[in-house]
């Protein structure tokens, strides 16, 4: 049984937006939130195809880098 896939930030800064929610089921490549990081709008994306679990980041949250965002089974 595959466990989950958990997405976390690549670097710190500011989440601006969360772009899922728990049960949407997401595909390679679809956008999970928008982070800000000096000056520059970093989009997370899925590296697998599931189902949203749970997300734990919220709008305006400071993120430190490996913070965990959501996590997909």
């Amino acid at each position: 049984m595959q466990q989950g896939k958990v997405i976390r930030a690549s670097m710190p800064g500011t989440i601006l937006k969360i772009c899922v929610k728990p049960g949407d089921r997401v595909v390679t490549g679809d956008k999970i939130c928008v982070l800000e990081a000096m000056e520059r709008q970093l989009h997370l994306r899925a590296d697998r195809s599931g189902v949203v679990k749970y997300v734990l980041a919220n709008v305006r949250q400071q993120v430190m880098e490996g913070s965990f965002i959501a996590k997909l089974e």
